[in-house]
């Protein structure tokens, strides 16, 4: 603490008024430190609550996009059973076409088979006639001499 000095009637005047000025001064600039201090404190504050919000906002759109990844991996999931099952039909589609074409050709080759089985035995029995005629001719006695 400051020592002022005596005088008759008690402290110089000068002194005090200089002490007192100066806390005076001290206080003033304390004053405005502090409400220095607090409107940077409001200011952070305010970026705070904007980065809270912001945070907040983020953890929306990061649970939308969670939300719509989830659904787009539900929709392929689904699609590629979809396409599976389209697959099979078309796999069943193409072999039951397939055992029809097979069945269709066996068809085709008995019938051929039975004509050329057919065919073998009219050929036979018309070679058979032929024989027959040639063996007949050579019974045949000619006279020529």
């Amino acid at each position: 603490m400051e020592k002022f000095r005596y005088e008759e009637k008690g402290y110089n005047r000068e002194d005090v008024n200089n002490f007192v000025t100066y806390v005076i001064g001290e206080m003033e600039s304390l004053i405005d430190k502090i409400k220095e201090q607090r409107s940077e404190m409001n200011s952070l504050r305010e970026v705070l609550s904007n980065y809270e919000k912001s945070e907040l906002e983020f953890e929306k759109s990061y649970e939308k996009l969670e939300s719509i990844g989830q659904t787009i991996r539900d929709n392929a999931k689904n699609e590629s059973y979809l396409i599976i099952d389209q697959a099979k039909e078309y796999a069943s589609k193409i072999i039951n076409d397939a055992l029809i074409r097979a069945e269709q050709i066996e068809l085709d080759k008995q019938k051929i088979e039975k004509k050329v089985s057919l065919f073998k035995k009219q050929l036979q029995s018309i070679v058979e006639q032929q024989q027959t005629a040639i063996d007949e001719l050579e019974d045949m006695k000619f006279d020529e001499q």
